[in-house]
């Protein structure tokens, strides 16, 4: 009796073991499969491929150019396409920029195409970026970008413009935003413009041309120290 007593309390011992076992591999397997996403960073670009290493993993389209030394180069005629619009209340955008050609251009713009964008930042033949929310533009000084060199660009915006270059804040402009439903999509490298030339008005796709790098989004407003720190972090 003793004997099949000890056999019971032994298949009861395995049986809650597998049965933990199985419980445990259920909980992590729904802890994992339900992680939730809670992260302020909503696009990185880093270029060691046509990827973004946020945690939303967004869908990055090629449309020509190409990865080199991992940063990517664009020729004038090439931009990514992200079916996104992260025009955010506040907004905190970077990028290591290097033009390599004196031709005025779109690093990034909310889109679709034939849509003036409420979201955008522009190179232009001053050396300098353009930023504008839908209402109006604000400038960097001239000469601010060089050419042929990597510069780290930081801009913050929720009402108020910082200009921060290479982790330092170099101008505060007051500047409103608009944020516009009908904007869909993020491209890189390109955007779509607007302008009078003559007399004529005329609208058409405007190209970056030149290298970036590290193009990071978020949904918050960094405040100078946090963008120095990432600075330093990534600094070529």
């Amino acid at each position: 009796m003793k004997k099949h007593y000890n056999l019971l309390i032994l298949l009861l011992l395995v049986i809650l073991i597998i049965g933990g076992c199985a419980l445990k591999d259920k909980l992590l397997n729904k802890e994992i499969t339900q992680k939730e996403v809670n992260s302020n960073l909503l696009l990185n670009l880093e270029f060691n491929n046509i990827s973004d290493s946020s945690d939303y993993g967004n869908e990055v389209i090629a449309y020509g150019g190409s990865i080199i030394d991992e940063f990517y180069s664009f020729d004038g005629k090439s931009y990514l396409k992200i079916n996104k619009d992260f025009n955010n209340k506040e907004i905190s955008i970077g990028f290591w920029i290097k033009p390599t050609k004196r031709q005025n251009g779109f690093i990034l713009a909310n889109g679709p195409v034939t849509n003036t964008p409420s979201l955008s930042i522009y190179f232009d033949t001053f050396k300098r970026i353009k930023f504008n929310r839908g209402r109006e533009s604000k400038y960097t000084e001239a000469g601010t970008i060089p050419f042929n060199n990597w510069t780290f660009v930081f801009i913050t915006n929720d009402g108020i413009t910082k200009f921060y270059v290479n982790g330092v804040k170099i101008s505060e402009i007051d500047q409103e935003f608009e944020q516009n439903s009908n904007h869909t999509e993020t491209y890189i490298g390109k955007g779509f413009e607007c302008s009078s030339i003559y007399g004529s008005f005329r609208c058409s796709d405007s190209f970056f041309y030149g290298d970036l790098d590290d193009v990071r989004i978020y949904n918050e407003v960094l405040n100078e120290e946090k963008i120095k720190l990432i600075y330093e972090e990534i600094k070529k």
